[in-house]
């Protein structure tokens, strides 16, 4: 932010460009470019490209199928971990779900840019993450064991409860 408010397209575009390549949801910062003059838009958007090239085409070029892995969220579990039960597991991300994020957030931000609220770039990319993320909606579990196993109870208690709730007296 300090290098934007500087108007310093440059350090603007580095610091997008680590931010993309530290998470690449980050892209749905990219409108912040738009915020510095028109004049100086060119030499950020190289800073940022070229740097994000610079640390992901090494990957991309000695393995190509690294883009399918970007298509789908895993959680792998540490060895010695009891598994989840399966009605318990969360399903994979859907195939929509991280271009629509990533839609929604750029045209969130686009439109605060044009209205001059640049600091609301941040705020709208990552509220509109967590408002298309499947893992925001809360898995629930059954209240008891002679609930139905189908998960339609009405009465149900997120999963992450604590311990103390779930032991039996």
């Amino acid at each position: 932010m300090g290098a934007l408010t500087r108007r310093n397209p440059a350090a603007t575009g580095i610091f997008l460009a680590l931010a993309v390549d530290s998470k690449p949801t980050a892209l749905v910062f990219l409108p912040l470019l738009l915020a510095l003059a028109r004049t100086q838009w060119l030499r950020a958007g190289l800073w940022c490209a070229g740097l994000v090239a610079l640390v992901w085409l090494p990957f991309f070029l000695g393995t190509p199928q690294s883009f399918a892995a970007a298509s789908r969220v895993h959680h792998p579990q540490p060895a010695g971990v009891r598994p989840t039960p399966a009605r318990y597991r969360r399903p994979p991300n859907p195939p929509w779900d991280r271009p629509a994020q990533a839609a929604l957030g750029l045209t969130l931000g686009c439109i605060a840019v044009r209205r001059g609220r640049w600091p609301a770039v941040i705020l709208l990319g990552t509220n509109a993450r967590i408002l298309l993320d499947p893992a925001s909606t809360p898995t629930t579990a059954p209240l008891s064991s002679s609930a139905p196993s189908s998960g339609t109870s009405s009465a149900s208690f997120p999963t992450t409860r604590p311990a103390a709730c779930s032991a039996s007296p």
